[in-house]
Formats: structure tokens, C-alpha cells, sequence
């Protein structure tokens, strides 16, 4: 399979495999993402790669204004100089935004550990100062699972 980039940046392959089988859309079971903080769990929409381009797209135009990028838990690597350690914060370089909600939840594959990138659910809420980030699935496949996408 050839690698697919979003961001520069390697989709998994059994996210590719999702996608490209049809398996990604649909309805799933999202409601263990409250347990993160999503109000709206049932509420996500799972990207289309295009989608995914363009949705990465803006967090990477949303970090460089300082207001948004705290709304939204958003920091830059490259616009910093130096890794973004903070693990409640997105690093837009090294992610990919596959999946949100209206309620600006937002689901993000992380590759700041280099390797198989994890899982990350983005929670922005009106009565914190920003957004914060947690992991939700060590891996493409485990979200897939837990969340009724693959079986």
C-alpha cells in the first residue's frame, strides 16, 4: 500500500483500510468519549482523507493567532522552535485531525512519539481557558475497536 500524507505526515494503514472499505462512515458507538469530557459524543463525523487535509488545514492557520490557539489547546513546534511537551495540548505539525464534532470536539492522530501515532480527543469548552487534550486509544486500531468502527 502506498503511503497516504496528511500534513506530511503517514496515515496509518488500517486508517486507509477504513476509509477506502467504507467501514469510517457510518454511525458508531462514541459515547465512551464523555468519559473524556465530550458533550456531544455521539455527534462526531469521521473525515474522508480530503476532509481530514482541510480540517488539518485550519489547526495549522489557527495556531499562529495566540486567541485561538488557546481556545482550541493548539501549539506549533516549528512556530516555537522547540517540542511541544504539554500532552493537553495539540501539536498541530505533528498531527492530523481525522474527526469532530459541533460542539468543537475534535479527535487527532498524535506523532510527537514518533512511530505509530495515538489517539487524541480535543475538548473546547466556554468555562476553561482552552481546550485540553486526552488520549483516548494507544493506536488507530484500539480507537477502531472501542469505538465500533472495526470489530
Amino acid at each position: 500500500m502506498r503511503p497516504v500524507l496528511v500534513n506530511g505526515l503517514p496515515l496509518p494503514d488500517e486508517l486507509v483500510r477504513l476509509v477506502e472499505s467504507g467501514a469510517w462512515r457510518g454511525n458508531h458507538d462514541f459515547g465512551s468519549l464523555a468519559l473524556f469530557g465530550s458533550r456531544q459524543p455521539d455527534a462526531f463525523t469521521l473525515w474522508s482523507v480530503a476532509s481530514m487535509e482541510r480540517e488539518t488545514g485550519g489547526s495549522l492557520r489557527m495556531v499562529r493567532d495566540p486567541r485561538l490557539a488557546e481556545i482550541y489547546g493548539l501549539a506549533s513546534s516549528r512556530l516555537s522552535g522547540r517540542p511541544v511537551s504539554d500532552v493537553k495540548v495539540v501539536d498541530v505539525d505533528l498531527a492530523v485531525l481525522i474527526a469532530g464534532n459541533y460542539d468543537e470536539d475534535a479527535i487527532y492522530l498524535d506523532y510527537r512519539a514518533g512511530g505509530t501515532p495515538s489517539v487524541l480527543l480535543s475538548t473546547c469548552r466556554d468555562e476553561r481557558p482552552s481546550a485540553q487534550a486526552h488520549r483516548v486509544a494507544d493506536d488507530i486500531g484500539e480507537f477502531a475497536l472501542r469505538m465500533g468502527i472495526a470489530r
